[in-house]
């Protein structure tokens, strides 16, 4: 395919290369030296003049237009293209305006290095022009599944047909399922194995057929995820902005045998509200979404109890439920019964398309505090968990009472917003219990060992004298996974606003310290509406899952993979300045709450005089960061990222400003405002109407400051200062 194309362009005569411009559109932006075909290219084509200058080569020919030279794009990927020297003038072609934007930056880039011969197809047709196993071409296998738990269907119709989608994706070549006359199999096959937690699995070679095994339907994804990301190095499927590589050749070797315990037995699982459908790094982006949730049999718990009406009170918005009142469980064992029995009636099948029943508590912390549910927590250790578990208990074991037709259900609770702290009474095995790390130090390590403030004060809330901080958290921890096996924890990455925070710095020791604890799961609860860190976290989180003997050192490469990835070619910049936001945070002597309180600032969040020291350099990295990216995503990444930095340096600098009458200052913060909220605009994002902390980017620096950050004024300046007035406003019309 590709050599098809360099044949083409090579016998295209120079002078019909000359006259394929004659009628191309012009504009004064451009170098007298570039031709255009298309006028989709003009934006390539003057960012080239502009960068390149005098380096610029004689004769150029650019756009999606290459009828005039004979030349088919329509096999080109939305970011492929093709550059090829044809004996005097250099043509850079693509299929779309962003495959010439990628064309144009490759080419400047070349002629920067002193390439003296530029000739380069990307993304043409498959990526992967040869794959086979053991030697036999991939197009001589046909899928089979051998799985008689779930019957056959989860896995064939989801893990079975999305091989099937990326084998195309990957190679151009249609694969079947169930072929018996197929020379060679892909077999998934489910396991008895006790050995074998949810999540395990194993794929090898035997006699030229490849064999993926596991126990649980979460294995046989993770295996199919593993040998895509093994064998044809295609990364990052968790967000579905994965990227394959071109290769000419592949062969998976006849003694391949890959097989990981995950660092989760049950999992990791994510949750990010600004990435989901977004474009992503190529065309291959988002094509195989059925690998985005990565969904353990038993997911973690929801607010059960709130959105199903178990208790047939409608719904608990602001109070618990009494879980010492009989006839609260009677009516909600009745319910949960009534739900159970339409499932069934309806064909699901319990362990298959019916696992778990949602017992979760309310999103509140209102927990009854009547004399019973009183006297309850008095024997649990305290703890408002106590008469939470005997009741899940108790629900449990009634419903199994009924008959063996209701075996093998789990139902799960919370552990969360006051039902943190672990009581005495173990949950039966086939209760699940999902710790929150809701008011969690984001700031320091999740062991505890450098918290030595308060990150959560609940004193407020509970009415009584109950600071927290992550020693309070992991050590509830340790305590759940004493009295159970089944302990799922949702881990806080709420960078959820301009104002944020990084998590790079600590995810390794977390990550590992909740494998360490026999911790059956973990969710990360992200919330970035696009901007954050989150992506990053994520993208990191489940790279680690699957390689749980990273040592730190290989984490850190995968970091560093990750960003090249993600931001292109000036990746290193990003990592200097999430490093130095770090930095930043960690100077800062106090614990910091995961939440933020959906806030627009705080003093503490990071060292603001120190960070200034710097804040040019940082706002230059990401400038150069943005002109080095290679791909019209990279790009917007890096403005998404820059607009965090712009933010904190915005506000550390503005009120020292105002009371100085630094005018010159000031200019500085309204032309970086006004480039941030241009940023943020281009790239689609809507904060306000989507962050916790809204924030309208068509608001002046001046008003959004005295609206939101005065508050925090008085703390940049030494205790006794006096500050100048605030400045006088318009009234609001009427």
């Amino acid at each position: 395919m590709k050599k098809t194309l360099a044949l083409i362009l090579a016998a295209i005569m120079f002078a019909a290369a000359l006259a394929g411009c004659a009628n191309a559109p012009k504009t004064d932006a451009l170098s007298a030296n570039i031709r255009l075909t298309s006028s989709d290219a003009a934006d390539a084509a003057a960012w080239l003049t502009e960068r390149l200058g005098e380096k610029m080569p004689e004769s150029i020919v650019i756009g999606t237009d290459a009828s005039e030279y004979g030349v088919d794009t329509s096999s080109l990927e939305d970011d492929g293209y093709v550059i090829r020297d044809l004996g005097g003038e250099i043509a850079l072609f693509a299929r779309t305006a962003d495959g010439i934007d990628c064309a144009a930056r490759a080419f400047a880039k070349a002629v920067e290095r002193g390439d003296k011969k530029i000739d380069t197809t990307c993304h043409e047709g498959a990526r992967v022009e040869k794959l086979t196993i053991a030697g036999n071409d991939i197009s001589e296998y046909s899928i089979f599944v051998e799985d008689e738990k779930f019957s056959g269907h989860w896995v064939r119709d989801e893990i079975g047909s999305a091989f099937v989608k990326l084998i195309k994706l990957a190679c151009g070549v249609d694969i079947t399922v169930g072929d018996e006359s197929a020379a060679h199999r892909i077999l998934f096959r489910q396991i008895d194995d006790p050995t074998y937690a949810e999540s395990d699995f194993r794929y090898y070679v035997s006699e030229g057929d490849l064999i993926f095994e596991y126990s649980m339907k979460l294995g046989a994804k993770y295996g199919m995820v593993a040998f895509f990301e093994e064998e044809l190095d295609w990364r990052d499927f968790d967000f579905g902005f994965d990227y394959l590589p071109e290769a000419e050749a592949i062969d998976v070797p006849a003694d391949r045998d890959y097989a990981v315990k995950p660092l989760f037995d049950r999992g990791y699982d994510s949750r990010d509200n600004g990435y989901v459908g977004n474009t992503g790094r190529n065309s291959l982006a988002n094509a195989n979404r059925v690998l985005y949730n990565f969904r353990s049999q038993i997911p973690k718990s929801g607010h059960g109890l709130q959105y199903m009406y178990w208790a047939n009170d409608g719904g608990v918005a602001w109070f618990q439920i009494c879980y010492s009142d009989k006839i609260v469980r009677e009516v909600s064992v009745t319910n949960i019964l009534t739900y159970i029995d339409s499932r069934l009636e309806a064909g699901d099948v319990i362990g298959d398309t019916l696992t778990m029943i949602d017992c979760g508590q309310g999103d509140n912390l209102n927990y009854c505090h009547c004399k019973d549910c009183i006297f309850t927590m008095a024997e649990e250790n305290n703890s408002e968990a106590g008469p939470v578990i005997r009741w899940m208990n108790a629900v449990e074991e009634e419903i199994d009472a009924e008959g063996e037709e209701y075996d093998g259900l789990i139902y799960t609770c919370f552990a969360y917003h006051g039902s943190n702290k672990p009581c005495k009474t173990r949950p039966n095995d086939d209760v699940y219990v999902t710790f929150c790390l809701d008011g969690n130090c984001s700031r320091h390590l999740l062991d505890g060992s450098q918290c030595q403030w308060e990150s959560f004060d609940m004193a407020g809330a509970w009415g009584r004298n109950v600071h927290l901080n992550n020693n309070d958290f992991i050590g509830w921890i340790k305590g759940w996974g004493e009295l159970t096996d089944n302990l799922y924890v949702w881990y806080y990455a709420l960078d959820n606003n301009l104002y944020t925070y990084s998590l790079m710095d600590t995810l390794y020791d977390d990550i590992k310290l909740l494998s360490d604890l026999n911790v059956a799961q973990v969710h990360m609860e992200s919330e970035a509406y696009g901007l954050g860190f989150s992506f990053l976290i994520n993208e990191l989180a489940m790279r680690f899952t699957l390689h749980p003997d990273w040592t730190r050192e290989q984490f850190n490469d995968a970091y560093c993979d990750v960003l090249e990835l993600t931001y292109g070619d000036g990746w290193r910049n990003v990592y200097e300045a999430i490093a130095f936001m770090d930095e930043c945070e960690m100077r800062v002597e106090s614990c910091r709450n995961c939440w933020g309180y959906s806030l627009h600032c705080s003093y503490d969040n990071l060292d603001y005089e120190y960070y200034l020291t710097r804040w040019d350099e940082m706002c230059a990295l990401f400038d150069e960061a943005i002109e080095e990216a290679c791909t019209p995503w990279q790009r917007g990444m890096c403005e998404k990222m820059s607009v965090h930095f712009i933010y904190s340096g915005i506000y550390a600098a503005y009120f020292p400003a105002y009371e100085e009458s630094d005018d010159e200052t000031m200019t500085k913060l309204e032309e970086r405002w006004a480039l941030m909220c241009e940023r943020m605009k281009k790239n689609g994002l809507d904060p306000y109407n989507n962050f916790s902390a809204t924030f309208d980017p068509n608001v002046s620096l001046h008003d959004f400051a005295w609206e939101s950050w005065e508050w925090t004024r008085e703390k940049f300046f030494p205790e006794g200062t006096e500050l100048r007035p605030a400045p006088q406003r318009a009234p609001d019309a009427d």
